[in-house]
């Protein structure tokens, strides 16, 4: 299987604002979308220190003028998940994700890229009001 943000992260116990976070914080079931003509640009960063991603925008920013084309792309079936919360609680939704929900949900994760949508909902990685969906590629339901 491809790295995926999850084995980057420190595994840490779940702790009562970890458990409050499990049913508050993010959505349980996840949507399932279709993704045709996905076109991914950006850098790769293995792990989701906040102050690491934050370098990393600023350096995709002064880039931006290097991308040329489009590159061509496959179409991938993905669960989508929505985190509510700090970045620092990322992680349980992680966890979530790749230990409860997979192994239970007959689906297979591909070996396609898995990524994070940040959009206006995203307030700052210390926001507790901060939204931002994660984009996990699995097989589709049969």
């Amino acid at each position: 299987m491809k790295d995926t943000l999850f084995r980057a992260m420190e595994k840490l116990p779940l702790d009562e604002v970890g458990l409050q976070h499990l049913h508050k914080g993010f959505s349980l079931v996840p949507a399932f979308v279709y993704l045709d003509n996905l076109h991914l640009v950006g850098m790769s960063l293995p792990g989701v220190n906040s102050d690491e991603v934050g370098m990393l925008w600023r350096s995709f920013r002064q880039r931006m003028f290097e991308i040329k084309r489009k590159p061509e792309t496959e179409d991938i079936f993905y669960a989508v998940f929505t985190h509510k919360g700090t970045l620092a609680r990322l992680n349980d939704t992680f966890q979530y994700i790749y230990e409860t929900w997979l192994p239970q949900s007959g689906s297979v994760r591909t070996n396609a890229p898995e990524f994070a949508r940040y959009d206006q909902r995203y307030l700052g990685p210390t926001n507790e009001d901060s939204v931002l969906d994660i984009y996990i590629p699995v097989s589709s339901p049969s």
